[in-house]
């Protein structure tokens, strides 16, 4: 209940700063009983100078709390508060034998320079190819104009040459030519990264229902809707999946196999990991922070290094400063 009142509370305080101290006890208040003390850990002043990586591996409710929210202090100063994942590369997993799994899985092809760039934005598609997703959701699934610019960013990142380094080919599939079977039938074998920005589709009562909505054409045989058990079957070889759309993290808790959400599916199919979202996100940051990340990680850091940066970039560096905005995503798979 705590999380859920944490989460619900965090768009809010991002619009209504006199709601920061209410968000501030909510989170010290989940923070109790995760760790069943009412005492924030101190840390040695050290700790922010180094580069540490951390594996979490959540229980229940926790699947859907970022633990770079954790609050944390520091012997210099113990009355001021930091966030954890300021100073820590935090990656996920459905538990450790998992995360090994992930971390020796082996590429079923040689390794390519190559990115599947993809967004889904119902207003600027043809109405065709959402009608029969839409009929009833057009209020909840409206315009995200970001989506095609932050595909056009990051294909600008990614192309660019660095000194003697080969570019990436890029396929991009815009709003205007995104659909569900396009999507399939982009011989998915082959990328290194595919990066979907689109609206996830939540189905409460049947959560193996949810999806990614992609779109269809007329006379499609699909749905447009990308769903779980779709998404099994696809013969992927991808480093990293990354889901630009809200809450994507959303799944049902399996006692023993944790967040059965769409994320597993993708990893299931052969990607390495996967980075998802927790919450609804905000359109705009949501474009700025991939962008910095894939300048990041293109630079040579890790993917969750990469991650942290990029969100930091959104805290420090723009006026999306609120955690609401920057901490929703979280990667899962290998670090």
């Amino acid at each position: 209940a705590s999380i859920k009142s944490f989460t619900q509370l965090l768009p809010y305080s991002a619009v209504d700063t006199s709601l920061t101290d209410k968000m501030a006890s909510s989170l010290l208040n989940v923070f109790t009983k995760i760790n069943n003390s009412y005492s924030v850990p101190i840390f040695d002043d050290d700790f922010k100078n180094k580069n540490y990586n951390v594996l979490v591996i959540p229980e229940r409710s926790m699947n859907f709390f970022p633990w770079e929210l954790m609050p944390v202090r520091f012997e210099s100063d113990t009355t001021q508060y930091y966030y954890f994942g300021e100073f820590a590369n935090v990656t996920y997993a459905p538990s450790l034998s998992s995360y090994v799994q992930f971390a020796r899985k082996q590429r079923k092809v040689k390794s390519r320079k190559e990115a599947l760039l993809v967004s889904a934005n119902p207003n600027t598609a043809s109405t065709t190819n959402y009608t029969d997703n839409l009929l009833a959701l057009r209020s909840e699934y409206g315009n995200i104009e970001f989506v095609d610019k932050e595909i056009e960013s990051i294909n600008q990142v990614l192309s660019k040459k660095k000194l003697f380094k080969k570019k990436y080919k890029i396929k991009t599939l815009n709003s205007q030519y995104i659909t569900e079977e396009a999507f399939k039938l982009s011989d998915l074998e082959k990328y290194k990264y595919i990066h979907i920005a689109a609206h996830g589709i939540h189905d409460d009562e049947n959560p193996k229902y949810s999806g990614i909505l992609l779109g269809r054409n007329e006379n499609d045989n699909e749905d447009g809707i990308l769903q779980n058990h779709e998404i099994y079957p696809l013969n992927l070889n991808a480093d990293l999946v990354t889901l630009s759309s809200c809450f994507s993290g959303f799944g049902e808790i399996d006692p023993n196999e944790g967040n059965l959400g769409i994320y597993r599916s993708f990893l299931i199919a052969g990607a390495k990991s996967v980075i998802i979202s927790l919450w609804n996100v905000e359109d705009e940051s949501t474009s700025l922070l991939f962008t910095k990340f894939y300048e990041f990680l293109k630079s040579g850091k890790s993917k969750a290094e990469s991650l942290r940066l990029a969100k930091m970039y959104l805290k420090n560096e723009t006026h999306f400063s609120a955690p609401y905005f920057w901490a929703p995503f979280i990667l899962i798979g290998e670090s």
